[in-house]
């Protein structure tokens, strides 16, 4: 019993630094949202022109905005989030070997090229919702001077699609690095040889119904791999839990070896 309490203690405070990443990322993201939606109005108030001309406008202003997003820091914001959650994820399987008493282990962690891997997976979304922000700003832009749509209009929608953007940006975040720390966090647990984990995590009014189900108990690795959560893109529950930005996880449960129980008693 010492065991799984000192390994949910050690989650517990793992989960605070993920929370804490994840509100970084998602203030950082919120600047810079200010900042752009403080650029469009100071963009200029385009006539109608020729195609051509509207063309060579439209591609100047997307690499204008590419770079107002990088001085505005989404580049280094993106990459402070996925050095601070995804680095102390990889740190924190080192520590769960410890509590499990596998310290052997230590120095055979997930291998270098797999982690490389799908921290990579998870980094090219990011660059695609910067692109996405610059590309719905051009859209509107031209709908303004070709279409003859009112720059008030303009400026409203395009903090409206902004809004909905980084909404998505700050979901993908949570969901890819909560997945990411499962992936570790399954993997060293199945070096370690455990067989049976818990779904640990809270149990409040926003609880899923999925998670309400099975937080608490105890099931083998077997029965995990046969579950889903309904959900067609996350379904993988040892991966994404109960759906995107699930706060649960799957806490290893150590076994007890017969010795020393027997020497505690």
């Amino acid at each position: 019993m010492a065991a799984v309490t000192s390994i949910s203690y050690l989650f517990q405070q793992h989960e605070a630094r993920i929370t804490a990443a994840l509100d970084g990322f998602d203030r950082g993201l919120e600047m810079i949202a200010r900042g752009l939606q403080d650029a469009l109005i100071d963009l200029p108030n385009w006539e109608p022109v020729a195609g051509q001309l509207m063309l060579r406008q439209i591609v100047h202003l997307q690499s204008q905005l590419r770079g107002q997003l990088t001085a505005l820091g989404y580049d280094d914001l993106v990459q402070r989030f996925m050095q601070n959650g995804y680095d102390a994820s990889v740190v924190f399987s080192k520590t769960i070997f410890k509590a499990l008493g596998k310290s052997e282990l230590i120095l055979s962690p997930m291998r270098q090229d797999v982690l490389a891997q799908l921290r990579q997976y998870d980094y090219t979304p990011f660059q695609d919702f910067g692109n996405r922000a610059i590309q719905q700003i051009s859209k509107e832009l031209v709908l303004n001077a070709v279409g003859g749509k009112k720059r008030s209009q303009v400026i409203k929608d395009l903090k409206a699609n902004l809004d909905v953007t980084w909404s998505q940006a700050q979901q993908m975040a949570d969901t890819a690095l909560r997945s990411f720390d499962r992936t570790v966090q399954q993997q060293t647990s199945e070096e370690a040889g455990i067989r049976r984990w818990r779904y640990w995590g809270p149990d409040d009014k926003v609880t899923r119904e999925w998670c309400h189900e099975h937080v608490g108990k105890e099931y083998s690795l077997a029965e995990i791999r046969k579950m889903n959560n309904g959900s067609k893109r996350y379904g993988d529950v040892m991966r994404y839990g109960g759906g995107p930005r699930c706060r649960h996880t799957w806490l290893p449960i150590a076994e007890v070896n017969p010795d020393d129980q027997a020497e505690s008693s």
